[in-house]
């Protein structure tokens, strides 16, 4: 298909609709974008960055750039910055650098429901699927370029260089050579130089064949996400799933269920085998949390642990926390419900403390003679990591737990048949 301005504008209506800014370095690549735009009489804010990268000739690129903004009555936005002080800094490559310097700076930059516009085309994306296959990677990485990310669109994607070089010679399109895109000191340069021409040679139409392969790998990319996402609504709950429905679930499709909590294709073997390890197990994304027992997977924001205290200096009085609601009240009706706790007023003196557990908390629970350390009681109601996390106790004047929210009471306050009055704990879910 010939590239013409209208065949842009058909594809991409959007573009007459939007404020436009145009990432443009004077290639022949955003040139001829810049001229297409130009074409369509849709005036783009130009956006062009120096990365001190290559001297005189960088500054003469941005002197190119301003000279079409101002031959075309654009508005012009330039930024420089030195790329290899800021590579060493965020310890990136030059590339991985200059790609963050530029898109953070885009997002300073451009203005609330505008679009930006970069210049990548076909070769870009079959260029880039290569880069990861080498690499290593997974489905997503074997889709090429998006045609959109967020507010940045490309409308050059389905294009090949060879169109867009025609064009350029067809309609004299002004451009600069980059002198770096021949050095074969970057991966993609020897991609291009050495490896897609070879198969150029192979058969014709390939950008054609790998543009509808793209097409259909994204399409299976987005439709294992979606049937990844259908698995975790109907198998969490409360962000905690069945062990035994994890591990009859397809390994690949357990990755994407789970993408979003930092597991990848990097980490998923451990995950795995974590999946398999001793109740109690956990494992640390940069995100997320997962903590598993004989029975389930739970999961949750990595946080950090808090730990809470507030002290009772007077009853009836309410406590939300760990999104729970504590009301302490005194009664004298002894109640069974499962919600309620009860323990013999009289034995009791406040203040009361309500707080986390600690190392080394003992009790001495309802029906038995000896203490017990708390740290046990959890291991025996299998409560997962997380589950001990929430868990609270409350402790007397010298601060022994006399009850373990929701678990169990002290031997020693429990209610016997002289017991005239009770203090009462209900709790509810928020």
């Amino acid at each position: 298909m010939k590239l013409t301005a209208e065949s842009i504008l058909k594809e991409h209506p959007i573009l007459a609709e939007k404020k436009l800014y145009l990432a443009i370095s004077g290639g022949v690549d955003s040139s001829v974008l810049l001229n297409l735009l130009l074409q369509l009489d849709l005036k783009p804010h130009l956006l062009h960055v120096n990365f001190k990268l290559r001297g005189a000739e960088a500054n003469a690129d941005e002197e190119f750039v301003k000279g079409l903004a101002k031959e075309n009555n654009l508005q012009f936005s330039t930024k420089s910055f030195d790329a290899y002080a800021a590579s060493e800094e965020f310890r990136l490559t030059i590339q991985e650098t200059a790609r963050k310097l530029r898109y953070d700076w885009f997002e300073e930059i451009v203005e609330q429901n505008s679009i930006i516009l970069t210049a990548h085309h076909l070769n870009d994306s079959f260029e880039t699927f290569f880069i990861n296959l080498l690499r290593g990677t997974g489905l997503k990485g074997l889709t090429g370029i998006p045609e959109s990310r967020g507010n940045i669109y490309r409308p050059l994607l389905h294009v090949s260089k060879l169109a867009i070089c025609n064009y350029a010679e067809e309609k004299n399109v002004k451009w600069r050579e980059d002198s770096s895109n021949s050095i074969d000191k970057y991966l993609r340069n020897k991609v291009r130089h050495d490896i897609i021409p070879r198969l150029e040679e192979l058969g014709n139409g390939i950008y054609e064949k790998m543009d509808a392969t793209f097409t259909e790998l994204r399409e299976a990319d987005e439709l294992i996400k979606s049937m990844a996402d259908k698995w975790l609504a109907e198998n969490v709950l409360e962000q905690r799933v069945k062990l035994n429905i994890v591990h009859s679930t397809n390994d690949y499709l357990l990755r994407m269920a789970f993408r979003k909590m930092g597991i990848k294709r990097s980490n998923f073997s451990a995950f795995k085998d974590f999946l398999s390890s001793r109740s109690g197990s956990i494992f640390q994304t940069k995100t997320h949390l997962f903590a598993k027992t004989h029975e389930a997977l739970s999961f949750k924001e990595e946080e950090g642990i808090e730990v809470f205290s507030e002290t009772i200096e007077n009853i009836p009085c309410t406590i939300e926390v760990h999104n729970q609601t504590m009301a302490f009240k005194y009664s004298d009706k002894v109640e069974i419900d499962l919600n309620i706790q009860q323990l013999d007023r009289n034995t009791l003196e406040l203040p009361l403390t309500l707080r986390s557990p600690k190392e080394g908390d003992r009790i001495t629970p309802l029906g038995m003679k000896g203490s017990k350390l708390i740290s046990r009681i959890f291991i025996d109601h299998k409560l997962s990591a997380f589950e001990k996390e929430d868990q609270l106790v409350l402790a007397d004047a010298t601060d022994s737990p006399i009850a373990i929210l929701g678990l169990c009471i002290s031997e020693k306050h429990k209610i016997q048949k002289k017991t005239n009055s009770v203090l009462e704990i209900k709790i509810s879910k928020l």
